[in-house]
C-alpha cells in the first residue's frame, strides 16, 4: 500500500509538470517580424541576397570594381529558431586607388513575449570589430547595445519582461579614399522554451517515481 502511494505521488508531481506546461506555454516568444540581408557594392553595381522566412539561412555576396582594386563582401549564417537566435554576420571592403566599396549582414527581428523569460546571450566572438552592432530593445528602451566603443562581454543573462522586442545584429564593411574597414559579430541569443523546461521537469519527476517504487 505504501508502495502505491509513493508511486501515486510520483505520476502526481509528473503530472503538475504537464499542467505546468501547458501553462507556462505562454511564456515561449512569438516571432512577428524578420528580415536578414546580405550586400556588397561598388562601382560595377551591388549584388545582394536576402530571406524573410524562419529557421537557418545562409548566404554570401560580393562586388568588385576594376579588376580587384575595390572590393566588397558581406556575409551570414543564421538560423531563427523557437528557443534562440543564431547569428554570425560579417561585412568587409577593401580597395587600392581610392574607388568606394561598401558592405553590410544585417538581421532585424521583432518578437513578443507574454510573461517574464529568462534570457542568455552567448558571444562567440565577443569582438564587434569596427562596424558590428548587436542591439535588443524593449519598446524601443535598449536592453543591452553592443558596438565598437562598447563592446559585448563572452556572455550575459537576465529576465526579458512582457512586450514586443527587436533584436538588430549588424557588420559592415566600407572603404573609400584609401581607407578600409569591417566587422562580424557571432553568438547566439537563447530564450528557452517554456515546454523544455517542464520536460526537464517532467524527467526529473519520473525518475524519482521510479526511486520511489524501488
Amino acid at each position: 500500500m505504501n508502495g502505491m502511494t509513493r508511486w501515486m505521488s510520483g505520476w502526481e508531481v509528473a503530472g503538475l509538470a504537464v499542467a505546468a506546461s501547458a501553462g507556462w506555454a505562454r511564456g515561449q516568444m512569438t516571432y512577428l517580424t524578420q528580415q536578414r540581408q546580405v550586400s556588397a557594392t561598388t562601382q560595377s553595381g551591388t549584388n545582394s541576397d536576402a530571406f524573410g522566412g524562419l529557421g537557418p539561412w545562409s548566404a554570401g555576396v560580393g562586388s568588385s570594381y576594376p579588376f580587384g582594386s575595390a572590393f566588397a563582401s558581406a556575409s551570414q549564417t543564421s538560423n531563427l529558431r523557437s528557443d534562440a537566435v543564431e547569428f554570425n554576420v560579417a561585412g568587409d571592403a577593401a580597395n587600392h586607388n581610392a574607388f568606394t566599396a561598401n558592405s553590410v549582414s544585417s538581421i532585424v527581428v521583432t518578437f513578443s513575449l507574454d510573461v517574464p523569460t529568462q534570457y542568455d546571450m552567448i558571444m562567440v566572438n565577443s569582438n564587434v570589430g569596427s562596424t558590428g552592432i548587436l542591439r535588443l530593445t524593449l519598446n524601443g528602451a535598449d536592453v543591452f547595445y553592443f558596438y565598437p566603443t562598447n563592446r559585448p562581454p563572452v556572455s550575459t543573462s537576465g529576465v526579458l519582461q512582457a512586450g514586443t522586442y527587436q533584436l538588430t545584429v549588424s557588420a559592415s564593411g566600407f572603404s573609400t579614399q584609401g581607407v578600409d574597414g569591417g566587422g562580424s559579430v557571432n553568438g547566439t541569443l537563447y530564450i528557452p522554451t517554456p515546454t523544455a523546461t517542464a520536460a526537464l521537469f517532467l524527467g526529473l519527476s519520473l525518475a524519482s517515481a521510479r526511486r520511489r517504487r524501488s
